[in-house]
């Protein structure tokens, strides 16, 4: 049997009209392979999540970040392994276009699993999507610092307190940034994006975004 699915938000949403019931239903799985941390936009530092994971009865777990795998992803494995978590795949959530006629037509986000870190290191040395963002946030820290709208280093805001699992936060994001500027002007978080903070253009955004049978044909080679 099928149930209605979402009928906006994303684009793709019009496809899922119809979604198998079995999907919708609450089988009592303790598996989560699509999680994410401050490695690229969570909340909480990888740890954290694990500690919240365990509380949480989940037993397998995978972090597919953004653009991005884990500095020390092996730390990371033996982290989890403390706490009764077995991360079962190395994962990332690649960002591609599909192209039609030659031409971007639509975003997608691609799982790629792989059974050891190391075979996702092309995301390291022959794509990274997050490249053009983190650069543009940036120029608007940088902005926002000589107009003195705030007065903390970029790398501590940005950084990960994660002493078990070390690791570089690798998506730059605008919420923390925000929260800095918020603590040094005394407004508040959405006013200092509202000020200072603007959202990326969409063609700087996506200028660096593989095809999607492209990043397929890479992930399996």
């Amino acid at each position: 049997s099928e149930v209605s699915g979402p009928r906006d938000g994303y684009p793709a949403a019009k496809w899922n009209v119809f979604i198998p019931a079995y999907i919708t239903q609450d089988s009592g799985q303790t598996i989560d392979l699509h999680v994410h941390s401050q490695v690229s936009d969570g909340l909480l530092a990888p740890t954290e999540v694990l500690q919240q994971a365990a509380s949480a009865g989940i037993q397998v777990l995978s972090f597919a970040e953004h653009n991005c795998i884990h500095d020390s992803p092996e730390h990371l494995k033996e982290a989890a392994r403390k706490l009764g978590i077995e991360i079962a795949f190395f994962a990332v959530e690649a960002s591609t276009v599909y192209c039609k006629q030659g031409a971007p037509f639509m975003k997608f986000h691609l799982l790629i699993y792989a059974e050891q870190a190391k075979q996702l290191d092309f995301l390291r040395t022959q794509y990274d999507p997050n490249q053009p963002r983190n650069d543009y946030i940036r120029k608007l820290y940088q902005n926002a610092f000589d107009h003195g709208a705030v007065n903390i280093p970029l790398e501590e805001i940005y950084r990960i307190n994660d002493p078990d699992a070390p690791t570089k936060k690798k998506m730059l994001t605008r919420s923390p940034l925000a929260r800095a500027i918020a603590e040094c002007c005394g407004c508040t978080e959405q006013e200092a994006k509202d000020m200072w903070l603007p959202s990326m253009p969409d063609t700087l955004r996506y200028q660096t975004y593989l095809d999607i049978a492209e990043m397929i044909r890479m992930a399996h080679e």
